[in-house]
């Protein structure tokens, strides 16, 4: 791994280990992660989540978004309960063996998105989206023909300011209050920036009209309008 990976995990491990807890279950799920010990029996939700931050700190590494994705965890003898941990939390990991110690990875970028957040670094989430979106929209735009250039770059204008307004909402807490077809919509136009909303209607899980995602689009734009 090169000094600029190393240096960007390293940075991310101060962060999350300069994050203070004010529960003391939370402080207890942390310091075990930390020293590699098992998980003390959780009190609250954002337990699972800091004893898994601590794991992170302990043995976790990432490499530099701007490179390529990968997050990878070496937990040593609590590597089944952590794996039960993340696939609990609905991020089941894959599994391998490096120079014969056992380690949990990702290389999709919108686990790694959801392992940050539930780690309680939102931050680097976001970062690492924007990230995505900035390579997603320049690669997309490399491989558009003269004809098409016009009608991508007002597809392209209107995702961002999807995925802006998606963000303040974020930002504000009011994402949460989102109804599940909303919620679902605006996490997959996160995930998805390059996408425009004929193609993006198809990944729902109930199917949904081009007419009828834009129109949650235009809901979504609306309701951040108060945030800018």
């Amino acid at each position: 791994m090169s000094d600029q990976n190393v240096s960007y995990a390293a940075a991310l491990r101060e962060s999350l280990a300069a994050r203070e807890e004010k529960k003391p279950c939370c402080r207890r799920s942390y310091a075990a992660g930390l020293a590699g010990e098992a998980p003390p029996a959780f009190s609250c939700t954002a337990d699972a989540g800091c004893y898994l931050r601590g794991v992170f700190v302990r043995c976790g590494s990432m490499t530099d978004p701007d490179k390529s994705y990968y997050l990878s965890l070496r937990p040593g003898a609590q590597l089944e309960t952590v794996r039960r941990l993340l696939e609990d939390a609905g991020l089941p990991p894959g599994q391998t063996t490096r120079r014969r110690v056992p380690l949990l990875y990702y290389r999709d970028s919108g686990k790694i998105e959801d392992f940050l957040a539930l780690v309680g670094q939102s931050r680097h989430a976001l970062e690492l989206m924007d990230k995505k979106i900035t390579r997603a929209l320049r690669s997309s735009a490399n491989r558009l023909a003269n004809a098409e250039t016009a009608n991508y770059d007002r597809a392209a204008t209107a995702s961002a300011e999807q995925v802006n307004a998606i963000k303040l909402l974020i930002k504000h807490k009011e994402f949460k209050r989102l109804s599940p077809e909303l919620a679902e919509s605006a996490l997959l136009r996160l995930r998805h920036p390059e996408l425009d909303l004929a193609s993006l209607a198809e990944l729902h899980e109930k199917r949904v009209s081009k007419s009828g995602l834009n129109h949650r689009m235009e809901k979504l734009l609306e309701m951040a309008k108060k945030y800018k």
